[in-house]
């Protein structure tokens, strides 16, 4: 059986998301593998109730994450697993025209919510690492903002905040080798420089 991306990418975002949830501050409301209520109802065609979202069955969860979220960001033309990866992570936490627009800041694309050709081109041809980083930093911040918003948030703070580093480090750990040496070089360049001037203030 051949293994892809999206099957590798949505059973970490599975462990991400958890089980069932329906906590009152949570603006999503009940929740099962991540899946809104209203998700899933857009899903069934109909209303549901609390006791179908806690019996959601996983397959119809994993259906949902391949049609609404990964297809909507283009995972699969994406070269780039930990790309995909971080983008598709981030459009089921916040909705696909958000990790769009987060993808495109990172770029330095006009941040308008729609991935077109180009923008997987300009995915394509990044840094992974360089991305990856980038792109956590911008997460977190979002996260961030949404508390110093709304203070009621506060008490998701910790857990998306574990989250983007999850992402981070998950992305970091599956670069291809090609960006591992880019990296290296990067690193020994830098560190370099540092060295250099360094010397020079002893001079």
């Amino acid at each position: 059986m051949i293994v892809t991306n999206f099957d590798k990418a949505v059973e970490k975002v599975l462990v991400h998301e958890g089980g069932f949830v329906n906590d009152p501050l949570d603006r999503g409301g009940a929740t099962n593998w991540g899946i809104t209520q209203k998700t899933y109802e857009n899903f069934v065609g109909r209303p549901v109730s609390i006791s179908e979202i806690q019996n959601m069955p996983r397959g119809n969860a994993i259906t949902i994450y391949k049609t609404q979220y990964w297809d909507k960001v283009r995972g699969d033309e994406i070269k780039s697993y930990p790309i995909a990866f971080s983008i598709f992570d981030q459009a089921v936490n916040q909705g696909p025209a958000r990790a769009i627009k987060r993808a495109q800041s990172v770029l330095g694309i006009y941040p308008d919510g729609n991935i077109d050709s180009e923008m997987i081109k300009r995915l394509n041809n990044s840094d992974e690492a360089d991305f990856i980083n980038k792109f956590a930093d911008e997460s977190e911040r979002y996260y961030r903002r949404i508390v110093e918003n709304n203070p009621s948030q506060e008490k998701f703070l910790a857990g998306w905040l574990k989250r983007v580093e999850s992402i981070r480090s998950y992305g970091m750990s599956n670069l291809t080798k090609a960006s591992i040496g880019i990296g290296a070089v990067a690193m020994i360049v830098a560190t370099t420089f540092l060295y250099l001037k360094l010397k020079e203030k002893k001079a």
